[in-house]
């Protein structure tokens, strides 16, 4: 890891009480905080964000809706028994990786992981915290009619420390997941 980024990093844990975790963990917590922060109005618990070990190749996911991060599927129904017809709903996916390259396996199991949290009517994984952001993304599908265009954006985050060079089979890779999502 680049030193820049490690002394980001450890700065980070240190803030926000996560030194003794180990520096995998840390980092995905710290790249789930900066892809994040910019989307929602308020703070929130990195722990209703990132995933654990039951993930399916998913470290972060985040149903937004109007710069809110929803945390519950009662937050969810909450928003949406107003009559306003123009929210906002934006689902962020990240994978975060501590390596300097990028690598096609990592990504392709993100991918699809992402595809199957979208496509799936009967979603479960091995992390509360993915089933519990499928199920506020359930919520919003039902309330389509009040979403701004009838869809959720959507956006997926493959992070790494290291500099992207547009490798052809993952460009390759990245194109298709553009065009099946």
């Amino acid at each position: 890891m680049h030193r820049i980024i490690k002394s980001h990093l450890e700065n980070f844990s240190k803030s926000f009480g996560l030194a003794d975790l180990d520096e995998s963990e840390q980092f995905e917590m710290f790249v789930n905080y900066a892809v994040l922060t910019p989307k929602v109005s308020t703070t929130f618990e990195l722990g209703d964000v990132t995933t654990g070990e039951g993930d399916d190749g998913i470290d972060g996911v985040a149903i937004i809706v109007d710069e809110e991060l929803l945390v519950s599927e009662e937050d969810a129904k909450s928003i949406f028994k107003s009559d306003r017809k123009n929210h906002d709903v934006e689902i962020v996916f990240i994978q975060a990786k501590r390596s300097d390259s990028f690598d096609l396996g990592d990504f392709l199991k993100f991918k699809e992981s992402v595809k199957k949290f979208i496509d799936a009517d009967d979603y479960e994984v091995g992390d509360d915290v993915q089933n519990n952001a499928h199920a506020i993304y359930n919520v919003c599908l039902k309330n389509v009619p009040k979403l701004r265009g009838g869809n959720p954006s959507l956006t997926a985050r493959f992070v790494t420390t290291g500099v992207y060079s547009e490798p052809e089979a993952l460009e390759t890779a990245r194109k298709k997941f553009e065009h099946d999502l």
